[in-house]
């Protein structure tokens, strides 16, 4: 996959996390230890998710990482259906107020575009405004239908994703869940 999109300054990486370097990776863990307080090391692999999820770098001219994001299938349920939909998360500028966060977003809203296919991501509430300067649709607390269930499709109450940030794409995926008769859109939770 590894495609790379170029600025003046700056490119844009795109690869599977089994194709990441061993920098790359470990300059992803350390921003993620450090932005989200995470212990949990990503270990992509051929064998398991994070080998198949998304990465995007943005890389300056010597290489250096400064910004990353990852799309990651998610298994959700509505209408009695299961199916797969792209989510986005690990969203982290490695310095902040340049702009940096932003050209991931909009790496990621491309893809969406040229998969055609919606894609959703779930954060903090207190992070909601950097999503919608990135004009991403933000659902209102009305609309949210997403909890998490276990394996077996039932709700686990008392615990929600988080707020929904989206870009809607070809495939009608947000409008059939908000238009539909049922009431909830269930995350599966690893």
């Amino acid at each position: 996959m590894n495609v790379t999109t170029s600025t003046k300054l700056n490119s844009m990486e795109t690869k599977r996390g089994r194709e990441l370097t061993r920098e790359e990776l470990q300059t992803i863990n350390l921003a993620r230890k450090r932005e989200f307080g995470s212990r949990y090391q990503l270990q992509p692999a051929l064998d398991n998710r994070e080998g198949d999820s998304i990465f995007f770098l943005l890389k300056n001219e010597l290489d250096k990482t400064l910004a990353v994001g990852k799309i990651q299938d998610i298994k959700i349920t509505f209408k009695n259906r299961v199916c797969l939909i792209p989510c986005f998360s690990t969203v982290i500028a490695l310095q902040k107020h340049l702009g940096y966060g932003r050209l991931i977003m909009n790496a990621i809203k491309m893809y969406g575009e040229k998969q055609e296919k919606t894609i959703v991501g779930f954060c903090e509430t207190s992070i909601l405004p950097f999503y919608q300067q990135c004009d991403w649709e933000v659902l209102s607390p009305e609309d949210n239908r997403f909890l998490y269930v276990d394996i077996n499709g039932n709700v686990i109450p008392n615990i929600v994703p988080g707020e929904v940030i989206f870009t809607r794409g070809k495939d009608k995926l947000m409008e059939q869940i908000l238009n539909g008769d049922d009431k909830t859109a269930g995350v599966y939770r690893n």
